[in-house]
Formats: C-alpha cells, sequence, structure tokens
C-alpha cells in the first residue's frame, strides 16, 4: 500500500508548530504568573496530604479493629472478664499488650466498669459508657469497617484512635467491651511529611501534642488559633479541610491548612510551608524561559525523526502481540520505552492480558453455579437480585480448629487445614456440586437437580470416611461436623453493586447452618422429614437422634444422624 504523507514529516509539522504555540503562550504568560498558580498548587498539595492521612489512619484503624475482635475471641479472657475477675483480666492485657500493635487496651465489664487498662490498674472501676463507641460495643454493636472519620479520643493530654467491640459469651451474650487505642506521636507527623517540605503538626484543642519540625511550639501556633476560632471550629464539626491561608508562625511567613483528625474530640493537624520556599522557583523560572525555548526549537527536528521511528516500532509490535493473544497467548508483553499515547496503549494492551489471565484464573475462586450465572448473562452486566430454588445445602465445620492453631505452628496449621479443605471441596465436586464460598475452616457447597439431597449425602460420607483415613488429618484435628438441607431458598446477587456475591439465603439454608454446628465430631445431621419426602431409607442408614432446639426456630427440630462405616 502506497503511504501518502509520512509520519516523520507530520510530525515534523506538528511538533514545529506546536513548540512555537506554547513557547508563544509561554512568553507572553511568564510575566502574568501569579501567587494564585502558587496557592493552587499547594491547595492541592495540602488536599493530596490529607487524601493520604486518611488512607494511613483508614490502615491503621482497620488494624485495630482487626485486632480487637482477634483479641475479644480469647476464651481466657471472655472466663475473666464473665467472672468480673479484675486480676485475671489485667494478666490478660499484660500478655495481649506483647503482640497487639496498640497503645491502649482497655477492657470493661457489661455495664462499663473498667476491669483491665493497660498500665493504669489505677483506673479499675472507672466507668467508661458514657463514651459513644464503648456504649455501642455495649449494645454488641461492631465498628464501621469504613468510617468517613475515625473515632478518637482525649485523655491526659494524650490523643488515640480508638476502637470499642464486643466481648460476648457462649450464648452470644454481651459480657464486656475491649478497647484498642494507637497514640499519636511525631511519628505520624513525620511520616506524612515524608520527603515533602510541607511540616505537619497535631493540637488537641490549642495545645501541640506532636509535630514534625522540633522547633515548633504551641505559642507559635495561638496567634493564628485566636485569629481563626470560627475556622478551627468548621474543620472539627465538619470534617472538612480547611481554605489555604497565610499567616505567621514563629517569625516566618506560612502557607497553612487545617484538617481534622477524627471524630469525638476537637482535634486537628495544620499542614504548613514557608511562602518564600513556594515562591523561589518562579524568578528562576523567568531567567530559563528564553534559554529552553532556543533549545527546544533546535531539537525538534531531531526529535522528529527520533518520534517517527519510536511511533512506528511499537505499533508493529503491538500488532504482532494482538494476533498472539487472539490465538489464546496470554503471556505476550509488548515492551515501549515511550510514555506517550503509543506507550499508553503498549501499557494498556499489557493490562488487558494480565486482566484476561487474572480473569481465567478467577475461575478457580468463585463456584460453577457463580461462572454459569455470569456465562448466562448475555451482556455481561451483573445486578443484585435473584429468584427462588430448590437446591440441596452442605455446610461442613473442622471440630478443634480455633483452639489448634493457637498452639500449633502458623505453617503446619494452613498446610492441614487446605488439605482437609480440598479433600472436602473434591467431594463435592465428584458428586456434582458447587463450592459455594470457604468461610474460615468451614465450607458452604450447592447440590441441584433430582437428586440433589442424595449427592449431597453422598459427598458428607465421602468428606467424613476421606477425614479419618487420612491418620495425619484425623490426628491434628478432632473431626469433621456436617450439616445436610434441602428446600426452596433465594439464590442470587447480594450485597452492594460495586461488590456483590453469588450466594443462598433462606429458613432452609439458618437451618442447614445450626444443624451443622450442633452436629458432633464425626457427625452428618439432617432433619428428619427429608427423609420420607425423598425416600432416602432405601439407600442410606439413618439414626433418630434428639430433637434439636436451634437458634432462631420456634419449636424443636426432628433430626436424623446419617450413619457409615
Amino acid at each position: 500500500m502506497k503511504i501518502g504523507f509520512p509520519i516523520r514529516l507530520k510530525l515534523f509539522l506538528l511538533l514545529s508548530l506546536l513548540t512555537i504555540a506554547v513557547l508563544a503562550t509561554v512568553l507572553i504568560a511568564i510575566n502574568t504568573i501569579s501567587s494564585k498558580t502558587i496557592r493552587e498548587e499547594v491547595i492541592s498539595d495540602f488536599s493530596n496530604l490529607q487524601e493520604v492521612f486518611k488512607i494511613q489512619q483508614d490502615s491503621k484503624y482497620k488494624r485495630l479493629i482487626e485486632s480487637a475482635i482477634l483479641v475479644a475471641e480469647n476464651s481466657s479472657l471472655k472466663t475473666n472478664v464473665e467472672l468480673k475477675d479484675e486480676s485475671n483480666v489485667y494478666f490478660n492485657v499484660l500478655e495481649f499488650s506483647n503482640f497487639a500493635e496498640t497503645d491502649l487496651i482497655i477492657v470493661t465489664d457489661d455495664i462499663g466498669n473498667t476491669l483491665g487498662w493497660f498500665r493504669r490498674q489505677d483506673l479499675h472501676g472507672t466507668n467508661l459508657s458514657s463514651l459513644e463507641y464503648v456504649s455501642e460495643a455495649l449494645e454488641g454493636y461492631y465498628p464501621e469497617y469504613n468510617p468517613e472519620w475515625p473515632s478518637i479520643w482525649a485523655f491526659e493530654n494524650e490523643l488515640y484512635q480508638v476502637v470499642s467491640v464486643p466481648i460476648l459469651n457462649v450464648e452470644d451474650i454481651v459480657i464486656g467491651t475491649l478497647t484498642f487505642g494507637a497514640k499519636f506521636t511525631d511519628t505520624e507527623a513525620e511520616e506524612l511529611k515524608l520527603n515533602t517540605e510541607i511540616d505537619i503538626s497535631l493540637f488537641l484543642e490549642q495545645d501541640l501534642i506532636a509535630t514534625s519540625d522540633s522547633s515548633f511550639r504551641s505559642e507559635h501556633f495561638w496567634p493564628f488559633l485566636l485569629s481563626y476560632p470560627e475556622l478551627v471550629d468548621s474543620v472539627t464539626s465538619n470534617l472538612v479541610l480547611s481554605s489555604t491561608l497565610q499567616t505567621d508562625v514563629n517569625d516566618t511567613e506560612m502557607l497553612l491548612a487545617v484538617s481534622p483528625l477524627g471524630t469525638g474530640e476537637n482535634a486537628f493537624f495544620i499542614a504548613t510551608v514557608p511562602v518564600a520556599m513556594e515562591f523561589s522557583s518562579l524568578q528562576l523560572l523567568q531567567e530559563n524561559v528564553l534559554i529552553i525555548a532556543l533549545v527546544a526549537f533546535l531539537i525538534i527536528i531531531l526529535l522528529s525523526i527520533f518520534l517517527g521511528n519510536l511511533f512506528t516500532s511499537p505499533i508493529k509490535n503491538l500488532s504482532e502481540a494482538m494476533a498472539e493473544v487472539s490465538e489464546g497467548k496470554f503471556d505476550v508483553t509488548v515492551q515501549s520505552k515511550t510514555k506517550d499515547e503509543i506507550g499508553f496503549m503498549a501499557n494498556r494492551f499489557n493490562e488487558m492480558t494480565v486482566g484476561l489471565k487474572e480473569r481465567f484464573a478467577l475461575q478457580n475462586y468463585v463456584g460453577t453455579h457463580t461462572l454459569e450465572m455470569i456465562n448466562k448473562t448475555s451482556d455481561g452486566r451483573l445486578e443484585l437480585g435473584g429468584s427462588r430454588q430448590e437446591l440441596a445445602i452442605l455446610f461442613t465445620d473442622i471440630r478443634g480448629s480455633t483452639a489448634k492453631i493457637e498452639k500449633t505452628d502458623p505453617e503446619d496449621f494452613i498446610q492441614n487445614l487446605n488439605k482437609t479443605l480440598t479433600s472436602q471441596a473434591d467431594a463435592v465436586t465428584a458428586y456434582g456440586g458447587s463450592i459455594d464460598k470457604f468461610v474460615g475452616d468451614s465450607i458452604i457447597a450447592l447440590f441441584s437437580g433430582e437428586d440433589a439431597l442424595k449427592c449431597a449425602i453422598k459427598a458428607s460420607l465421602t468428606m467424613q470416611k476421606d477425614f479419618y483415613k487420612d491418620e495425619t488429618l484425623s490426628s491434628f484435628f478432632k473431626g469433621l461436623g456436617i450439616g445436610v438441607n434441602f428446600g426452596s431458598m433465594v439464590l442470587g446477587n447480594m450485597g452492594a453493586s460495586e461488590r456483590m456475591d453469588y450466594t443462598v439465603i433462606g429458613p432452609e439454608v439458618n437451618l442447614c447452618a445450626r444443624l451443622c454446628s450442633a452436629a458432633e465430631s464425626g457427625q452428618i445431621l439432617l432433619p428428619k422429614m427429608k427423609i420420607e419426602e425423598h425416600g432416602l431409607t432405601r439407600e442410606f442408614n439413618f439414626k433418630d437422634v434428639e430433637p434439636k432446639s436451634l437458634k432462631g426456630f420456634t419449636n424443636p427440630i426432628e433430626t436424623v444422624e446419617v450413619l457409615y462405616e
């Protein structure tokens, strides 16, 4: 094919005109550049800084929640809290302080009286129920995992980011609360500053509690705080970043902004940067712009030739790579040294191949019923909602795993856990089932079709037999408890539009889960009424067990155990 207008010539003309236009604009505009431009950059920097701070604090907040929830499940702590044994509760607190990444540990009883306070035994007996997060924990609520701003608490002129979780007994009744807190220190200010010229100073009311500049003192900021009390109040009450102001701090003209630290206290941080530092580059820019203009125009010819080759080569490579991907080869990548549109296209192509590879790999992480649903969606759009279907469901639970993990090397525990979960998953697949999800040491599986319940029972029997045949697993864990049920349940997309789960809900699902919890090691339980409905006695052996009084069900459930050798 004949090429009409060469790319090199196009680039030369385009770059020449663009360079002339840009340089002319720069020469005209350079003398009108003012502090407004600098201020806008500073505002952007301050805004980005606030976002970085929120990300840092959000990460710390989530770690506090996860640690608190994990510690609140400690059986020794639960026993001591229920007994209101202050000495042993404090001993638990000291133990937790050795591994929990927290500066504050407080345990209360069911009315908010302190049973254990890390390094503050003198405060035992203090009632903390007036604190909102403690009060909510006493009511059985867990802290929100993704709040706009985390809770903070000031105590004895120290500021903490705090979370409180309920401590529940075996009957899921609140017997106390556990509060973890991370103290705001100079480290937070220094981490936020990093390599920028912006200094960070954290305040509680008008007191400086942490700063990235050791020369700063509280009184250096008092003139500003006294001059703009409404601004500070607006920041802490509305939880928004303030406008950028220019004022004197410690005899230095500064640009500054105020940002909240969290909810619950009148606390905030002030970001400051010297005005002279921000405007120093403006004069240098004015001096160098003419030199840059001349040099830029001289190299435009060489640049257009170089870019001509640079554009055509990656386009050819990209075309060849596309052909390989069309043949199902997802490991292909396109190398590009440019950062222009062609380089962007190459990078997006590489991202696309990685995405395709990941999507194929992700099939291992979702149930076959989920993949079938996605394949049936012609336009590829997944929406919330579901339909009622007749399905068999199976719940399993590994007995003794919680106690085992506390006394076993993590690598050994995970190895044995994965081994038994793999064996259970293979049994589900062998009888035409689909893994709905793995939940810790448990499996939830679904079976459909005319023999759904029979297949679920056969899979359960295979799981139990395989478990006890494996001497390593049967000696490592106490056993498996399995619940099986069949009935009408809702299957569909549930959750939020951004993150959904294709799963089942309904009373029959809840009953199966309760039967699994009630099953002893080695037992397979199902409702007795399902035997007659599905004619199961000809194929399986059953034994009546004592009717089960299950949570969420008014009447005891007549239950049978599936027998096996």
